[in-house]
């Protein structure tokens, strides 16, 4: 009876480790999943000739800096306000999205790099790497990572 008892205690604990592995890893994943999101709609809007900070040169860099536009005027595009994205906030560790003027958005937390980069032959597409990391309830350590191209308006 002690030995079934013990068991059974055992298969509890490993089930609810399991539990608390995955609850993370889910949160994990919907930040990633908010920052890829957030930082598309965007970039997508953005034309190469306004994105500062991240020349098309193949180099990686960790903060990418772009105007969207808000308007044509007399055939022109009226491009609004600088937009920031880049590691900060809370240990550093948060994806936030400045805009010039004071606005200054928490996009995913638990964000530990981030990085981005224009190719010379590809200038129109950015490439974006966002690498994650978080402690379960237990201590587990669980990382993970989320690389996409964002394509940029002509």
């Amino acid at each position: 009876f002690a030995l079934l008892l013990g068991l059974t205690f055992a298969i509890l604990a490993t089930g609810k480790n399991a539990w608390h592995i995955e609850d993370a890893n889910v949160e994990l994943q919907q930040e990633l999943r908010k920052a890829m999101v957030v930082m598309s709609r965007d970039i997508r809007q953005t034309s190469s000739a306004t994105i500062l900070g991240v020349p098309p040169d193949g180099n990686w860099y960790n903060s990418i800096t772009f105007q969207i536009p808000i308007g044509v005027s007399s055939g022109f595009i009226t491009w609004g306000p600088q937009i920031q994205f880049l590691l900060g906030g809370s240990g550093g560790r948060q994806l936030l999205r400045v805009e010039s003027g004071g606005t200054t958005e928490v996009v995913a937390n638990n964000i530990n790099s981030v990085q981005i980069r224009r190719r010379p032959f590809s200038r129109d597409i950015a490439e974006i790497v966002l690498d994650a990391d978080r402690a379960t309830v237990k201590g587990t350590q669980l990382d993970d990572n989320l690389g996409f191209q964002v394509k940029l308006r002509n």
